[in-house]
């Protein structure tokens, strides 16, 4: 790297200014720590002194946001490399963000030494290269590009049988398959981005991990070999722990892919594969394990809460739209969902919760029709009505008028 690149930090709150300043030995690894600033407007005002490099910034700030920031900076300091700090609930202004032209970004909750310093080495590497430095690439792209043909030789193995007579490189020692499912989208106008997003969450949840590119050997699926952490004399123990460490962070990638991303995963992990042809296997095996498998049980309980809410609530104003936001949902993915789960669509469902409690007060009382429109949620009499007459078969007066006769 031909001199040391300047990064300048921006982060409204104090101590993780100060945590990610003191995370690394800027000095040591060829980076100069310029200064940091608390919004996007006092990063504008230090930038008239120095202009970073590389620019680490959050997104939600006071006076000036990081998107805000964001476009100024790109507008003023076209070559300046953008790595934004987000939170698990920031996935629309990620996604923002990411159309801008940042370079990456990396969740507050994974930066370690190690994460930061590659990110860092990776933006560095591109800023040269853009500058036309003919400076040699920095050992995380080396470790990229290593990862890059992984990951174009695993996809090769995972889509189609090899061809015979054709000699591969023996697959790496303890090298293990991780295996996601997509099960479906809170979004589907947004599939395209998340997909996007979720190599950037697979890099930052699994880096230590990965032995290769994630690659996606059919739609609405997702590969990568998971290499082992560490090698010890005790090989076992060693590989139990890997496995164990990997596993946790699988579960936190899916769970951050549902939050951030509004994707519905299902993933699994080999044991480690003494060849491609164990590993293909397993990869069989997973495939048909997913397609057989029942729906997350993530989403049964969101459905599960949705319909206890609902009993309690059938007289208030009921929407899918409503629904979808109190479940941070869009429409048309808790719309596929419910029916899913209930077999109704959501309307259909509604209207029949409701008429059945309209069916008790037609029982047991002798209010009028117009009040017990009104008691279960409809303020048109007509509607109810309606409504009624297609879940029963008959009208609300025949109903009752039936009903009281069966009684005598």
């Amino acid at each position: 790297m031909a001199g040391k690149l300047k990064v300048m930090l921006v982060e409204d709150e104090l101590l993780v200014r100060l945590g990610i300043k003191s995370l690394v030995d800027w000095e040591s690894h060829s980076f100069d720590y310029i200064g940091d600033a608390a919004d996007g407007e006092m990063a504008l005002e230090l930038m008239e002194q120095g202009v970073p490099d590389i620019l680490l910034t959050d997104i939600v700030m006071p006076r000036m946001d990081g998107l805000e920031l964001i476009a100024r900076v790109k507008e003023k300091y076209p070559d300046m490399m953008i790595i934004v700090l987000s939170s698990h609930d920031e996935y629309d202004y990620v996604r923002r963000a990411m159309k801008l032209g940042i370079e990456d970004y990396v969740l507050k909750t994974s930066i370690k030494p190690s994460v930061l310093l590659e990110l860092l080495g990776e933006a560095a590497a591109k800023y040269e290269s853009r500058r036309g430095s003919g400076a040699s690439p920095a050992p995380a792209e080396r470790r990229g590009s290593q990862a890059d043909r992984m990951g174009r030789q695993l996809r090769g193995e995972l889509q189609e049988p090899r061809p015979a007579g054709l000699e591969l490189p023996p697959l790496p020692k303890g090298m293990r398959l991780l295996h996601v499912r997509v099960r479906g989208f809170r979004d589907e106008s947004q599939r395209d981005s998340a997909f996007r997003l979720l190599d950037h969450l697979v890099q930052s949840e699994l880096r230590d991990f990965l032995g290769s590119s994630l690659c996606m050997p059919n739609p609405l699926e997702m590969a990568a070999l998971i290499q082992p952490l560490e090698s010890t004399a005790d090989a076992i123990a060693a590989d139990a722990i890997a496995a164990e460490a990997a596993a946790a962070r699988i579960d936190s990638l899916i769970r951050a892919s549902g939050s951030m991303l509004g994707m519905e995963l299902e993933a699994g992990l080999s044991p480690p594969c003494a060849d491609w042809e164990e590993l293909r296997g397993y990869y069989a095996e997973a495939r048909r394990h997913v397609e057989e498998s029942p729906p997350n049980a993530a989403s049964r309980e969101d459905i599960r809460g949705l319909l206890a809410y609902l009993g309690e609530n059938y007289a208030k104003s009921l929407s899918l739209k409503d629904a979808a936001a109190r479940l941070s949902m869009s429409e048309a993915y808790l719309s596929t969902l419910f029916k899913r789960e209930t077999g109704m669509n959501f309307t259909d469902w509604v209207n029949r919760l409701r008429i059945e409690k309209a069916s008790e007060y037609l029982k047991k009382t002798d209010m009028p029709s117009y009040l017990i429109s009104e008691r279960v949620g409809y303020e048109n009499i007509n509607y109810f009505g309606r409504i009624f007459k297609k879940v029963k078969g008959i009208s609300p007066q025949q109903f009752r008028g039936k009903f009281k006769k069966g009684l005598k």
